[in-house]
């Protein structure tokens, strides 16, 4: 620990605490403080740490992003999880080829909650719904009998039933959406709380999966309340309200939310606008057209 007189900063390694505090001493907030850290955090502690490059990804500073990871991948070549969060950048920055040299790396047969949510964006992103399918059914099929599903990937079992949807496979997509809907909302009574994948969202999205417009925006604005004080989780609710919103059709509600969007920490990319198929019904709109061709910042 190490602090002085603007603030205090905790940390597993005596460095990264004085790299904190240093920041802060030279003026920084909160927030400097924090990348200071991380940075140092990175070089003394990275199995603490994890690979550091999503704290920069939301962001919007892939660049430093990549280099944190490919300075992970030097310490830890066979990581898997390096390698999915080094796809996620180069999809953010809307490099998909890269995407998929980095996915291919990762053994096929990899399971791992991280490498499957990567791969399922690579999959929505290249519109290839059958692969996004079937590997969100090789991972639920990998969980031991009696393991609960965890919140990660009730998320891509979501993503699963939309490229289910959009392939005509309509009875199976409301059969995983349905599931979905069970395993967080098992009664009317149960109470869906905040946690760090969105659950609350997620199930908004299982709701417009079914077509249930009303519970859908209703959860939707909600997980938006939930998440109020969440710099990450609460532009992840928006980008969700406004999927929801394009998905029953209100193109204005959704339009007006995203250059903000595009603007906080977490929120939506260019890229993300470009090729994700939740926005395809917006495609047409000149607003929406224009969003997406203006330059990032």
């Amino acid at each position: 620990m190490a602090g002085q007189q603007l603030g205090v900063v905790a940390a597993g390694h005596p460095r990264t605490a004085r790299a904190g505090a240093d920041v802060l001493r030279h003026g920084g907030n909160a927030v400097d403080a924090a990348v200071g850290a991380m940075a140092v955090s990175f070089a003394c502690e990275p199995l603490l740490t994890g690979m550091g490059g999503e704290f920069y990804n939301y962001l919007g500073r892939t660049d430093e992003a990549l280099a944190l990871l490919n300075r992970a991948l030097e310490i830890a070549p066979d990581s898997d999880t390096g390698r999915a969060y080094k796809a996620f950048v180069f999809q953010s920055q809307g490099h998909l080829a890269e995407a998929a040299q980095e996915l291919a790396r990762i053994p096929a047969d990899t399971v791992d909650d991280y490498v499957t949510t990567a791969r399922m964006s690579q999959a929505l992103y290249e519109r290839n719904f059958s692969a996004g399918v079937e590997l969100v059914d090789r991972k639920v099929r990998s969980i031991p009998a009696g393991q609960p599903i965890d919140s990660q990937i009730e998320a891509v079992l979501v993503q699963m039933g939309f490229c289910q949807d959009w392939l005509g496979l309509h009875e199976d997509a409301r059969r995983t959406f349905t599931r979905v809907v069970e395993l967080i909302k098992p009664t009317a009574e149960t109470i869906v709380l905040p946690e760090a994948n969105g659950v609350p969202f997620t199930l908004a999205l299982a709701y417009a999966g079914l077509g249930e417009k009303e519970k859908a925006l209703q959860q939707g604005q909600q997980a938006v309340k939930d998440y109020g004080t969440d710099a990450v989780n609460r532009p992840v609710a928006l980008t969700t309200l406004a999927q929801i919103q394009v998905h029953f059709g209100d193109v204005d509600s959704a339009i007006a939310v995203i250059p903000h969007l595009l603007e906080v920490p977490a929120g939506v990319t260019r890229a993300d606008l470009k090729y994700n198929p939740f926005w395809d019904p917006l495609r047409k709109d000149p607003r929406f057209q224009k969003l997406c061709q203006q330059p990032n910042k």
